[in-house]
């Protein structure tokens, strides 16, 4: 999945740096959460590749990333 660059990654109210995902089958919808350490890690060594990667898996289990 690519992300748009404007969607990448932006920090919430509280400096959290989170990233937006769009999943969903029938009814799409936009998931937000904030990156982890070790995603923020994974972000600045690896940087957009890394993101696509975390976006396919949030989008296809998005229970595990909602809530955080």
């Amino acid at each position: 999945m690519l992300i748009p660059a404007d969607r990448i990654a932006s920090r919430d109210g509280q400096g959290l740096l989170c990233l937006g995902v769009m999943t969903g089958g029938f009814a799409l919808y936009e998931i937000a959460f904030p990156l982890s350490a070790s995603e923020q890690s994974g972000y600045a060594e690896h940087g957009k590749e890394f993101l696509d990667a975390l976006a396919y898996r949030a989008s296809r289990d998005p229970g595990s990333y909602v809530g955080r």
